[in-house]
């Protein structure tokens, strides 16, 4: 896979705003990654938008202004991991000038866990 390194973004398509939900009165599922972890209360989620394969001489080019081109088109959504395990996708949203994510579809393996 090739990515090109680009000096200026492309036309933005920024993420949309939304009004925030309160999760604190939801139950968490017996059994479920979270539940296992929710005692000590962190939880390792990690947000990924994309990746890119780039040879060393790409990354040593990388300035300030540079684009790195992705592998995700962008209506795609982003995939959401806790613990390392893939659980869910979601939207990127705006929130109080702040990103944030909207799920959208729980990952097989997440309502099995459910």
């Amino acid at each position: 896979m090739t990515n090109e390194l680009h000096e200026s973004p492309p036309e933005n398509q920024g993420p949309a705003a939304f009004r925030f939900e309160d999760f604190a009165s939801r139950p968490v599922a017996p059994g479920t990654a979270v539940a296992d972890h929710s005692r000590s209360g962190e939880l390792a989620v990690r947000i990924e938008l994309g990746r890119a394969q780039m040879h060393l001489q790409q990354v040593m080019a990388i300035r300030s202004g540079s684009v790195v081109a992705l592998d995700t088109p962008a209506d795609s959504g982003v995939d959401i991991y806790v613990e390392g395990q893939l659980v869910a996708r979601g939207d990127v949203l705006v929130h109080e000038g702040n990103f944030c994510v909207r799920v959208t579809e729980l990952t097989a393996a997440r309502r099995a866990a459910a």
